[in-house]
């Protein structure tokens, strides 16, 4: 009985840890002269976002200057139909007098393993989004080229 409880906690243990590192990522680099504040949220192509994601989107990150952070999915996202991951940035401040540029990518949320994580370069005049080099995951991130981006 101890040895099958003990089984069982061990596999829920790999299996908690391979879907925390196996998570497609999007990190992003300040490059600019100020502070940028990052608003990330996930949500169905297609699909209003329920009021839960919606709050999700509204706590800004700071990366200050020369910084960056990582963001990735939740588990929960895995199980989207038609995901996708939504950024979008302020330099300079969150407020309208403090503002400088806005910016925003989308990601569709595919199944496959092509591309784990991406990189958003934001600059004062410019962003640019890459591919970097995979590691394991279950589903990749590509960018939506059907937005305005």
């Amino acid at each position: 009985m101890k040895r099958t409880i003990f089984i069982i906690v061990l596999f829920l243990l790999f299996l908690m840890g391979f879907f925390y590192y196996s998570k497609p990522t999007v990190i992003i680099h300040n490059k600019t002269s100020d502070d940028v504040f990052v608003f990330f949220g996930t949500s169905e192509r297609g699909i209003e976002p329920d009021y839960e994601q919606i709050k999700q989107s509204r706590r800004a990150l700071k990366i200050p200057h020369g910084k960056s952070i990582e963001v990735s999915i939740s588990v929960a996202d895995y199980f989207l139909r038609n995901g996708q991951v939504n950024i979008g940035w302020r330099v300079g401040g969150i407020a309208m007098p403090a503002i400088k540029r806005v910016g925003y990518s989308t990601f569709n949320i595919m199944p496959g393993t092509k591309y784990c994580t991406l990189g958003i370069n934001i600059y004062n005049d410019k962003d640019e989004a890459f591919y970097q080099d995979n590691s394991l995951c279950i589903k990749s991130l590509e960018v939506d080229t059907s937005a305005d981006n």
